[in-house]
C-alpha cells in the first residue's frame, strides 16, 4: 500500500514544488470526500453493520462516518423484514407523533441528518437493525496513513494536481489535471462495478405490496 508521504512527493514532483506541502496533504482529504460524493466503490461499502434496538425508541444513532444507506433489515428472532426509506417530509405526515401509534414491529425510517434515523412504529423488543451502507473515507491524518481507495493512486494524485492548480489560479494546468482525473476516476468505477459472474434476472413491472397481516389472501401481493 501506498503511503500519504510518498503521494505527496509525486505531486510534489508533477507540479514541482516543494514548498506546499501542507496543502497538498489537506487536499487529498479534499479529494478522497469528493470521489465518494460521486461513487460509491465497493471499498467503502460496509455490509451488515449492526445496531441494537431499545423498546419504545423510534431516533438511533447511526453508526460512525455512515455516507448513504443501501437497506435497513429490522430482525425478530428468526424473521426478518426490510424497512422502507421515506422522506422526512412524507414521514413527518405520515407519523407526526411516532411514539403515539404504540409500539410494533417497525416498517418506515426517515434519516433525519448525517448521524440519525427514526422509525416507525417504535419497536416492541429488543432486536437487531442490520445496516448495509456506504462510509465517507478514512482522512489522511499521519505521513504514515494510507488511502482506502486500494489501487487508485494515479486517480488521488491526478485529483490533487488539479486541485493544486486550482489554489494556485493556473486555470489551463487546472483544466488539463481536471479532465486527467475525471477520465481516471470513470475508468476505475466502471472496473469497480464490472462482476463477471453476475446472474441478470428479468423483473415484470410492477411493486410489490407491503406485507401486513394475512398477506397470503391479498390477491395484490407478488412475492
Amino acid at each position: 500500500m501506498t503511503v500519504r508521504s510518498t503521494l505527496v512527493s509525486r505531486v510534489e514532483g508533477i507540479i514541482d514544488r516543494t514548498d506546499l506541502t501542507s496543502r497538498i496533504q489537506i487536499a487529498f482529504n479534499t479529494v478522497m470526500n469528493r470521489i465518494a460524493r460521486r461513487y460509491d466503490f465497493r471499498i467503502l461499502m460496509d455490509e451488515d453493520t449492526s445496531v441494537t434496538t431499545v423498546v419504545s425508541t423510534f431516533t438511533y444513532t447511526l453508526p460512525t462516518n455512515t455516507h448513504r444507506i443501501y437497506k435497513i433489515i429490522y430482525e425478530d428472532g428468526s424473521n426478518s423484514v426490510d424497512l422502507n426509506e421515506l422522506s422526512t417530509t412524507e414521514f413527518d405526515r405520515r407519523y407526526p407523533y411516532p411514539s403515539s401509534l404504540g409500539d410494533s414491529e417497525p416498517r418506515h425510517y426517515c434519516r433525519r441528518n448525517e448521524t440519525t434515523i427514526d422509525m416507525s412504529p417504535p419497536p416492541n423488543d429488543t432486536n437487531t437493525l442490520r445496516i448495509f451502507r456506504s462510509k465517507w473515507p478514512t482522512e489522511f491524518t499521519t505521513d504514515t496513513s494510507e488511502p482506502e481507495y486500494i489501487r487508485m493512486d494515479d486517480v488521488l494524485v491526478a485529483g490533487v494536481v488539479a486541485e493544486i492548480y486550482k489554489q494556485l489560479d493556473l486555470t489551463d494546468d487546472y483544466k488539463t489535471w481536471t479532465a486527467e482525473f475525471m477520465m481516471l476516476l470513470k475508468d476505475a468505477y466502471d472496473r469497480d462495478k464490472e462482476s463477471p459472474n453476475l446472474i441478470q434476472q428479468l423483473r415484470g413491472w410492477g411493486g410489490a405490496s407491503e406485507i401486513l397481516g394475512d398477506y397470503w389472501s391479498n390477491p395484490f401481493y407478488k412475492g
